[in-house]
Parts: C-alpha cells; structure tokens; sequence
C-alpha cells in the first residue's frame, strides 16, 4: 500500500547505534476500516538484508474521513484521496465546452 524509505525521504543518518530505536511518523493515512499488517525490510546497498514479514498490525477504525459520514468498504478499496468535484459545463471542463 505505502512504501516509506528512509534513503528517498531522508533523515537517518549513514551510520545507526547498535541500539536503540528508529522512528518514521506520517501524516494522516487515508485507509479504510479493517486490518492492516507491516512488513519490514532492511536494504543496504541496494540489497536485501533483512526482512521480517507481518511484523505488526494495527486496526483502522471508523473514521468521517470526508466529512459526509460515508465510506467505501475496505472490499471496494484499502484507500481514500480527499478530492473534489465539480458539476457545469464551463466550470468543470471549459475545453469540452467552447
């Protein structure tokens, strides 16, 4: 669903502690109610060197994502994009409409 790669977005340095934690934080995740599972992967030099699938889990709950009290289920889709619509001619697409 989402891949979140500390090499593209930045932020870790090169070189980790032996140990302690690392944490990655999101924005808000448009994802529908059910179950979602985390599959961890540790890449170095663009190889594989680690993985560990179902690492965890979490449950979405119900949530008014869009304000209308409405929401696909998660049989039809795993996300939501808030977006927009318009109606008219003009306005919604002056180019079909000269």
């Amino acid at each position: 669903m989402f891949q979140l790669d500390s090499e593209a977005a930045g932020g870790l340095p090169d070189m980790l502690p032996p140990e302690g934690t690392v944490v990655c934080e999101t924005d808000a995740l448009g994802v529908t109610p059910g179950r979602c599972y985390i599959n961890l992967e540790l890449i170095r030099g663009h190889q594989l060197a680690d993985r560990i699938a179902y690492a965890a889990y979490f449950d979405v709950e119900v949530d008014d994502f869009y304000g209308t009290g409405k929401l696909p289920k998660r049989e039809w889709t795993m996300t939501v994009l808030k977006h927009r619509w318009k109606s008219g001619c003009e306005e919604a697409a002056p180019e079909l409409f000269p």
